[in-house]
């Protein structure tokens, strides 16, 4: 079930989901009402999703596909509104929805597939 997050745990949620979901895959899209819906990423590797408050900016950098050295996206949403994710506990998040200034983010986590057993 959605939740929202309440701003003054921003910061650690979102390390939390970090910590716990670093290399799961993410499909990220921007819904905007102004250009449409943007598919900016797909099952590309988390590196990290974080909350700069001195900035007010949520970051997600995920990394270049077959390279876990090299970030291949940064997304940015600047003076975010709210954050939603469920479900809400970090250790079990699969979706979390950023609402910007005018439009959402939308970051789908899944872990990585397993490899079939020999």
């Amino acid at each position: 079930m959605k939740e929202e997050i309440p701003k003054a745990a921003w910061k650690k949620f979102l390390d939390d989901v970090t910590e716990f979901r670093a290399g799961w895959l993410v499909t990220l899209e921007l819904l905007d009402p102004d250009y449409g819906d943007q598919h900016e990423a797909d099952h590309l590797p988390l590196f990290t999703i974080e909350y700069d408050d001195e900035d007010d900016t949520v970051i997600v950098e995920l990394l270049k596909a077959g390279d876990p050295k090299e970030i291949g996206l940064r997304h940015l949403v600047e003076h975010p509104s709210s954050i939603e994710a469920d479900p809400p506990a970090p250790t079990e998040v699969n979706s979390i929805r950023i609402q910007g200034p005018g439009n959402v983010t939308i970051v789908e986590l899944q872990p990585v597939p397993e490899l079939p057993a020999e």
